[in-house]
């Protein structure tokens, strides 16, 4: 999954898939439709459409722009996924604010949002699939089975990683990362399962939008909302292909939910 999500804006070679991952084309074909319940060529055009409707939503990118980077042959080609896919063509998805409406955020106290730079995160990271109430499930499960030689000191941080929207993505599609910090030197590097799902990962560096987040993980859709609705499409700003960082000191499976903290990040160029 990792490779095809780093070869999104290219012709895809499942043959050089498979051979990263030692399998040859057939095997790796069925291996990845019994573990997943998808083809890797469905996967691949799923997360390319999902990807395209948060571009189309939030940043100024010509839908010929967004069809070339995302690895389509022509924008006719992209236009005709896309209508496939949500029932409308590109540019009417841009201008359906009725279909996909803001998320109210009025009752959202602190509405400072920072400018900060990242230098990027060292992480172990896995990956998970489900809707928003099952990530404190994600969080339970990872910490459950994560390595002793990536347990954490004070000095790490826990990082959720989400690439998907759920107003744009089915929620048993969402994807969504668990990691851990570690430093770049680590042991931990070395001694991953290599069957756990278990990940080497390191953050895009950059600026980042940086929102704080306070109160049940569900509610933080307004929190989402009003960083992307209501200030990315006012500011200067673009959104990169980067996935959203969510940074907690403590982790949503070891607090109540009502005392679920972490800090918003948005990569930008």
């Amino acid at each position: 999954m990792r490779l095809l999500e780093e070869s999104i804006a290219e012709e895809i070679d499942f043959e050089a898939i498979a051979a990263a991952v030692g399998l040859s084309v057939h095997r790796f074909h069925h291996l990845f439709s019994e573990e997943t319940g998808d083809t890797p060529g469905n996967y691949l055009r799923r997360i390319r459409l999902d990807g395209a409707a948060m571009r189309l939503r939030w940043t100024r990118e010509t839908a010929g722009y967004i069809a070339n980077v995302l690895g389509y042959e022509s924008q006719s080609a992209f236009s005709a996924a896309f209508e496939r896919k949500f029932g409308v063509s590109p540019g009417r998805f841009r201008r359906d604010h009725q279909r996909w409406p803001n998320v109210p955020v009025d009752e959202i106290k602190d509405r400072r949002i920072a400018i900060r730079e990242s230098q990027g995160f060292h992480c172990v990271a896995k990956r998970y699939f489900g809707p928003d109430p099952q990530v404190s499930d994600h969080w339970a499960d990872f910490l459950a089975s994560l390595p002793a030689g990536a347990k954490s000191d004070h000095r790490s941080l826990y990082l959720g990683l989400t690439y998907d929207d759920p107003r744009f993505t089915a929620a048993n599609e969402i994807r969504y990362d668990c990691c851990v910090t570690v430093s770049e030197s680590s042991e931990s590097w070395k001694w991953l399962p290599k069957d756990q799902g278990f990940h080497k990962l390191v953050t895009l560096p950059g600026l980042y939008a940086c929102v704080e987040h306070t109160g049940g993980y569900v509610s933080s859709l307004k929190t989402y909302a009003l960083i992307l609705d209501n200030w990315l499409v006012n500011s200067r700003y673009t959104l990169t292909d980067a996935p959203t960082i969510e940074i907690y000191t403590v982790p949503p499976s070891r607090v109540p939910d009502e005392e679920l903290q972490f800090t918003l990040m948005l990569s930008l160029y």
